[in-house]
């Protein structure tokens, strides 16, 4: 696979987890550590 492909297509995994992690911790995300 092209390894271009690869960088994109993990970032952009990346970038959409990070966005759903947000989502789940709202608030929470100061307390909980």
């Amino acid at each position: 696979m092209d390894r271009k492909a690869m960088y994109k297509l993990s970032y952009g995994l990346f970038i959409l987890t990070a966005k759903e992690v947000e989502k789940d911790n709202g608030g929470k995300r100061d307390g909980s550590k």
